[in-house]
């Protein structure tokens, strides 16, 4: 279960500020990401001293240099990568990598859906029972004006990182644990 510190509490709270501005405007504020950011290092570095900020700083690195790396393409908007450090300079390096395991899955969970959602699946399912029927080889021709509609929507992350970082506070530990614990 989630541990009610204050470190938890600021950073869940900044998170969900971060996903009402991105919903309504599409961006997150530096002012926000950076304070956030820069509050999470003095609040670890005051818990725990030198450790803390050097873990803060760390954790900070780790999560823009994979928000970064992993889009080469430089789709995900940097109010996102930027958000993403600030989490990390709250809850360390490796929360942050749970973190970004738990937003990966449910934003490509949610994009398949979205994708799912505009392929017409009757004409589909028609056009290949007709296909078999008549022994031609199935070709699916559809309009994918909706298709294209979807994949160039620009679509906000903050809410994504938000609940990742939710769930991590809660089992985030749990599953650190278990892979430790693990044998090969």
């Amino acid at each position: 279960m989630i541990s009610l510190t204050i470190i938890n509490v600021l950073i869940v709270v900044i998170a969900i500020v971060a996903s009402i501005i991105d919903i309504k405007t599409k961006k997150i504020p530096n002012y926000l990401n950076f304070g956030g950011a820069i509050l999470g290092l003095v609040l670890n570095t005051l818990n725990r001293g030198w450790q803390g900020l050097f873990i803060s700083i760390l954790a900070y690195i780790i999560a823009v240099v994979i928000m970064i790396v992993l889009d080469p393409k430089h789709k995900v908007g940097y109010g996102d990568v930027k958000l993403m450090g600030c989490i990390g300079a709250f809850i360390g390096p490796k929360l942050i990598l749970i973190t970004w395991f738990f937003y990966a899955f449910l934003f490509g969970f949610y994009s398949v859906i979205r994708i799912a959602l505009v392929i017409p699946w009757r004409k589909l399912c028609w056009d290949y029972i007709l296909a078999m029927q008549t022994k031609q080889a199935f070709v699916f021709n559809f309009d994918k004006t909706n298709l294209n509609n979807v994949l160039k929507s620009r679509i906000s992350l903050a809410p994504f990182i938000a609940l990742s970082l939710i769930i991590t506070l809660n089992w985030g530990e749990f599953i650190i644990q278990m892979i430790m614990n693990s044998k090969p």
